[in-house]
């Protein structure tokens, strides 16, 4: 809203128009940016006519699917892309490689780090997301009634309950009033394998979690006997978390690339693997270790559909172009 209102910060509400707010939204470098102003102004709008600045007139003034004006100010330098890798004929856009995860080393290393700012469970959480395949909402709301390491009557096997995520939009409040379904209403079981893929106990490990975070709840330093909670013993909120687990990334070598802003002059950093890519990882130990299907994984892991689940982790091209080769010299 700052960058839209520069130059109009004096203008009466009942002077906007659609002329005007047009010069307000142009004012970005790129198409997409002038979508974000875009949307930041129908917020705006509405906001206004709620509260009696605007009329319902000027409230309808930027409709969905209108046209959008062009970018009025010079490109800023571009934020720097995650993977620059090329993408190899034949495979889907959506294709995720080993090389997109990250390794071993680098999920030790990272786990070692996130144990300095939370003792008490970093390296468990990082583990967790790499070999459970828990998304961050998902994972940092997790009590002990959600963890089953003898198995319960739907699954006898080792396994978590994901029935709640962390809702991105929610005020400060308990931690019911925080919580919303998982990402397309569904909730699933995740099996709990006992040793990790870097060879981290993960099982002993998640049962001794579970016995802090009740004592913890006897004691009243964690009310809600939260598994990854904060150090007030609350529920974590994503930015406070993502400062600790930035520190935590260069501590540990993660790859970033670091650029300016030339709208600011500010240095922005980007992380080439973030916390999401351990469940890209999670998706190749399925895949590499314990020979999912597609169905399989998508059931264990929530994603959508099957499509989505094929085109990201097993349309790799290799095997179309390896048929392709071998058929090339049937010849004579």
């Amino acid at each position: 809203m700052k960058r839209v209102l520069k130059g109009f910060e004096g203008t009466e509400a009942l002077e906007v128009d659609r002329a005007m707010l047009d010069v307000m939204r142009s004012q970005a470098g790129t198409d997409n940016m002038v979508k974000a102003n875009t949307s930041a102004l129908k917020g705006m709008l509405r906001w206004g006519h709620q509260a009696r600045y605007f009329t319902p007139v000027q409230s309808e003034l930027l409709v969905r699917g209108g046209s959008y004006p062009a970018p009025a100010t010079a490109a800023s330098t571009r934020r720097p892309r995650r993977n620059t890798r090329a993408r190899n004929a034949g495979e889907s856009a959506e294709y995720i490689s080993p090389e997109d995860a990250p390794s071993g080393a680098k999920v030790i290393d990272l786990a070692r780090e996130l144990d300095a700012f939370y003792p008490t469970w970093g390296q468990l959480a990082v583990e967790s997301a790499a070999n459970l395949g828990f998304r961050w909402g998902e994972e940092f709301q997790l009590v002990p009634s959600d963890v089953h390491l003898r198995g319960c009557r739907e699954q006898e096997e080792a396994h978590v309950h994901v029935d709640w995520q962390v809702n991105s939009g929610a005020k400060a409040g308990s931690r019911r009033s925080r919580l919303t379904l998982p990402k397309g209403n569904k909730r699933r079981i995740v099996t709990v394998t006992d040793i990790s893929f870097t060879g981290f106990e993960l099982e002993r490990a998640l049962a001794a979690r579970v016995d802090a975070a009740l004592r913890e709840q006897e004691e009243g330093s964690n009310p809600d006997a939260l598994l990854f909670p904060s150090a007030t013993g609350k529920m974590l909120w994503h930015t406070t978390f993502t400062r600790h687990l930035h520190a935590a990334m260069r501590a540990a070598d993660w790859p970033y690339t670091e650029w300016v802003d030339d709208r600011d002059g500010k240095t922005k950093t980007v992380y080439h693997l973030t916390w999401h890519s351990m469940r890209h990882r999670y998706a190749r130990i399925c895949i590499d270790d314990f020979d999912y299907t597609a169905g399989e994984l998508m059931v264990a892991g929530g994603w959508e559909n099957e499509l989505t689940v094929k085109n990201r982790y097993y349309r790799s091209s290799d095997e179309n172009r390896r048929s392709a080769a071998a058929k090339s010299r049937r010849r004579g």
